[in-house]
């Protein structure tokens, strides 16, 4: 019991920091995805204006 329960602890600290990379990277990959399609949007938009003319 004496063994396990640091051990517990230091994997609960691990995963929090894990979590708060994981949250890090997340934002990052979200707003890469929102810029990939706002920029798609916007090629897509200029093409039909082109297309009209």
């Amino acid at each position: 019991m004496k063994l396990k329960k640091p051990d517990s602890i230091f994997g609960i600290k691990a995963s929090t920091k894990g979590q708060k990379r994981f949250m890090k990277y997340f934002i990052i990959i979200k707003s890469v995805i929102f810029v990939i399609i706002f920029a798609l949007a916007v090629v897509f938009l200029w093409k039909l204006r082109s297309f009209d003319k």
